[in-house]
């Protein structure tokens, strides 16, 4: 596969993930906080009480990988 159909099937898989997790634990949103804007700055400064759900995220993507041998 290409580098971009496969980016695009990656980028895809995360958003179905990130929705599961966020309809589970109730969340009306959902921001991804490591991309800058054109200024060089973070798109959010600050989040109080922010819930970190990489992890999880990365978790439920390598679930269903095969392992290598």
């Amino acid at each position: 596969e290409s580098m971009v159909v496969t980016s695009r099937k990656l980028l895809k898989d995360i958003r179905l993930v990130v929705q599961k997790i966020a309809k589970k634990e109730g969340f009306d949103h959902v921001f991804e906080t490591s991309g800058a804007t054109s200024s060089q700055l973070p798109s959010l400064v600050y989040i109080r009480n922010a819930t970190d759900i990489t992890e999880r995220v990365i978790e439920n993507l390598n679930r269903d990988q095969p392992v290598d041998p």
